[in-house]
Protein backbone atom coordinates (compact mmCIF):
# COMPACT_ATOMS: atom_id res chain seq x y z
CA UNK A 1 0.00 0.00 0.00
CA UNK A 2 2.78 2.52 0.67
CA UNK A 3 4.01 2.14 -2.91
CA UNK A 4 0.51 2.64 -4.27
CA UNK A 5 -0.01 5.74 -2.15
CA UNK A 6 3.29 7.18 -3.28
CA UNK A 7 2.94 6.26 -6.98
CA UNK A 8 -0.77 6.85 -7.54
CA UNK A 9 -1.55 9.62 -5.06
CA UNK A 10 1.85 11.30 -4.69
CA UNK A 11 1.83 11.14 -0.90
CA UNK A 12 4.97 11.73 1.16
CA UNK A 13 6.40 9.02 3.44
CA UNK A 14 5.24 10.88 6.53
CA UNK A 15 1.69 11.20 5.23
CA UNK A 16 1.66 7.52 4.25
CA UNK A 17 2.86 6.41 7.68
CA UNK A 18 0.41 8.62 9.55
CA UNK A 19 -2.46 7.58 7.31
CA UNK A 20 -1.68 3.90 7.70
CA UNK A 21 -1.35 4.19 11.47
CA UNK A 22 -4.78 5.78 11.81
CA UNK A 23 -6.31 3.37 9.30
CA UNK A 24 -4.92 0.23 10.93
CA UNK A 25 -5.87 1.33 14.45
CA UNK A 26 -9.41 2.04 13.27
CA UNK A 27 -9.64 -1.28 11.43
CA UNK A 28 -8.41 -3.15 14.51
CA UNK A 29 -10.98 -1.47 16.73
CA UNK A 30 -13.77 -2.23 14.26
CA UNK A 31 -12.73 -5.88 14.03
CA UNK A 32 -12.80 -6.08 17.82
CA UNK A 33 -16.36 -4.74 17.77
CA UNK A 34 -17.31 -7.25 15.08
CA UNK A 35 -15.90 -10.12 17.14
CA UNK A 36 -17.73 -8.90 20.23
CA UNK A 37 -21.04 -8.77 18.36
CA UNK A 38 -20.54 -11.85 16.20
CA UNK A 39 -22.66 -14.10 18.41
CA UNK A 40 -25.64 -11.73 18.11
CA UNK A 41 -25.19 -11.22 14.37
CA UNK A 42 -24.84 -14.90 13.50
CA UNK A 43 -22.22 -16.67 11.45
CA UNK A 44 -23.92 -16.08 8.08
CA UNK A 45 -24.16 -12.31 8.64
CA UNK A 46 -20.54 -12.08 9.80
CA UNK A 47 -19.39 -14.10 6.80
CA UNK A 48 -21.38 -11.84 4.45
CA UNK A 49 -19.89 -8.72 6.03
CA UNK A 50 -16.33 -10.03 5.80
CA UNK A 51 -16.62 -11.26 2.20
CA UNK A 52 -18.28 -8.04 1.04
CA UNK A 53 -15.78 -5.78 2.77
CA UNK A 54 -12.84 -7.89 1.57
CA UNK A 55 -13.99 -7.93 -2.05
CA UNK A 56 -14.61 -4.19 -1.95
CA UNK A 57 -11.11 -3.65 -0.55
CA UNK A 58 -9.52 -5.61 -3.40
CA UNK A 59 -11.53 -3.78 -6.07
CA UNK A 60 -10.78 -0.39 -4.54
CA UNK A 61 -7.05 -1.08 -4.27
CA UNK A 62 -6.92 -2.34 -7.86
CA UNK A 63 -8.68 0.59 -9.48
CA UNK A 64 -8.35 3.66 -7.26
CA UNK A 65 -5.82 6.47 -7.59
CA UNK A 66 -7.17 8.45 -4.66
CA UNK A 67 -5.08 8.43 -1.47
CA UNK A 68 -8.03 8.33 0.92
CA UNK A 69 -9.67 5.51 -1.05
CA UNK A 70 -6.42 3.52 -1.04
CA UNK A 71 -6.19 3.96 2.73
CA UNK A 72 -9.80 2.89 3.03
CA UNK A 73 -8.96 -0.23 1.02
CA UNK A 74 -6.03 -0.99 3.33
CA UNK A 75 -8.25 -0.51 6.36
CA UNK A 76 -10.96 -2.71 4.89
CA UNK A 77 -8.42 -5.45 4.16
CA UNK A 78 -7.03 -5.23 7.70
CA UNK A 79 -10.57 -5.27 9.12
CA UNK A 80 -11.39 -8.36 7.06
CA UNK A 81 -8.27 -10.28 8.10
CA UNK A 82 -8.38 -9.39 11.77
CA UNK A 83 -12.16 -9.62 11.95
CA UNK A 84 -12.13 -13.13 10.50
CA UNK A 85 -9.35 -14.17 12.87
CA UNK A 86 -11.12 -12.70 15.89
CA UNK A 87 -14.56 -14.13 15.13
CA UNK A 88 -13.18 -17.56 14.31
CA UNK A 89 -11.12 -17.62 17.50
CA UNK A 90 -14.23 -16.70 19.51
CA UNK A 91 -16.08 -19.55 17.80
CA UNK A 92 -13.20 -21.98 18.45
CA UNK A 93 -13.10 -20.99 22.11
CA UNK A 94 -16.85 -21.33 22.59
CA UNK A 95 -17.06 -24.67 20.76
CA UNK A 96 -15.02 -26.52 23.37
CA UNK A 97 -15.05 -27.19 27.08
CA UNK A 98 -13.36 -24.72 29.42
CA UNK A 99 -10.60 -27.24 30.14
CA UNK A 100 -9.78 -27.58 26.43
CA UNK A 101 -10.19 -23.88 25.58
CA UNK A 102 -6.48 -22.89 25.85
CA UNK A 103 -5.49 -25.78 23.59
CA UNK A 104 -8.20 -24.94 21.06
CA UNK A 105 -7.16 -21.30 20.91
CA UNK A 106 -3.49 -22.27 20.64
CA UNK A 107 -4.16 -24.67 17.77
CA UNK A 108 -6.31 -22.09 16.03
CA UNK A 109 -3.59 -19.44 16.36
CA UNK A 110 -0.98 -21.89 15.09
CA UNK A 111 -3.11 -22.77 12.05
CA UNK A 112 -3.72 -19.09 11.31
CA UNK A 113 -0.02 -18.25 11.53
CA UNK A 114 1.04 -21.24 9.43
CA UNK A 115 -1.53 -20.30 6.81
CA UNK A 116 -0.06 -16.81 6.66
CA UNK A 117 3.45 -18.23 6.43
CA UNK A 118 2.93 -21.01 3.91
CA UNK A 119 -0.10 -19.72 1.99
CA UNK A 120 1.68 -17.10 -0.15
CA UNK A 121 4.53 -19.48 -0.95
CA UNK A 122 2.22 -22.31 -1.98
CA UNK A 123 0.08 -19.92 -4.02
CA UNK A 124 3.14 -18.60 -5.82
CA UNK A 125 4.30 -22.12 -6.62
CA UNK A 126 0.89 -23.03 -7.98
CA UNK A 127 0.68 -19.90 -10.14
CA UNK A 128 4.22 -20.15 -11.52
CA UNK A 129 4.08 -23.87 -12.30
Amino acid sequence: MPSLLQDRAGWSKGAIGTGQLITLLTASALSWLLAASSARLGRAAVRTILVTVGATAVATAAFSASGPLLLLAAGAAAFTATGANATLSVHAASATTPAQRPTAIGLFALSYQLGGAFGPGITTLLILS
